[in-house]
């Protein structure tokens, strides 16, 4: 295989998301995500090296990253009416009391990819503490693939932060199942909505990655997609 391609010899058979992208993102409705930032842990020969390892896995995802976070923020219009402090000054001007007010508020967002989980180091608590810095009081949602004991052991109880439960596997995925792994997290300080039944919070969603058209499966990657829906702290 010619070297100048950038690619290795994989010793597995040929993968379906051989061709796919890999890699972190945010994708928001909520305007613009400002005030971006990544944290990074080192990175490890094993990603770019020129045989099959585990990391580049089996020659077919040579990385140019690493484990990382990718972090930001986005701001949502609330009712100022409710506000319980955690907003910020009303658009109106007062904030209290009047009909329709409405303020904005700042939540960080982030996508992680193993982060820290190779790193029980000094490095890993140095980006911890920044993270902690960088989100200071907002509230936060990040989610992404990640060991659930690594994210009890690093985050959960910093700021509140929590894991939202689901049993429902999500890697390896495929348009045939779930996978043998939880390999998806959710983290965050805010509470899950409230459904009007029983009271409790709305549970997690988990899909297969896989479109159907005409019978036909298609797989849009090797992670099932998993979602839940929050509620701002003053709602």
């Amino acid at each position: 295989m010619d070297k100048d391609e950038n690619t290795v010899k994989a010793t597995q058979p040929l993968l379906d998301n051989l061709y796919g992208l890999h890699g972190n993102a945010i994708l928001s409705r909520c305007g613009p995500i400002v005030d971006p930032v990544i944290f990074r842990d080192p990175l490890h020969d094993d990603y770019y090296s020129t045989t099959s390892t585990f990391k580049n896995a089996g020659g077919y995802e040579r990385r140019l990253g690493g484990r990382m976070g990718l972090f930001g923020r986005i701001q949502i219009e609330i009712d100022s009416d409710k506000n319980d402090g955690n907003a910020s000054a009303s658009a109106a001007g007062g904030g209290g009391g009047g009909a329709g007010t409405t303020s904005m508020m700042t939540i960080v967002v982030g996508s992680i990819h193993k982060l820290g989980e190779q790193n029980t180091n000094i490095h890993h608590q140095q980006n911890l503490e920044k993270l902690q810095h960088y989100i200071g009081t907002s509230s936060v949602v990040m989610g992404g693939d990640q060991n659930p004991e690594h994210l009890v052991r690093s985050f959960v109880g910093i700021d509140g932060f929590r894991v939202v439960q689901d049993r429902q596997n999500t890697w390896p995925a495929s348009c045939d199942g779930y996978g043998t792994q939880r390999g998806d997290q959710i983290l965050t300080n805010m509470k899950q909505v409230v459904d009007s039944d029983s009271g409790r919070g709305t549970e997690p969603t988990t899909i297969l990655p896989c479109i159907r058209n005409y019978g036909v499966g298609i797989n849009i990657g090797n992670h099932a997609l998993t979602s839940v829906v929050l509620q701002t702290p003053n709602s």
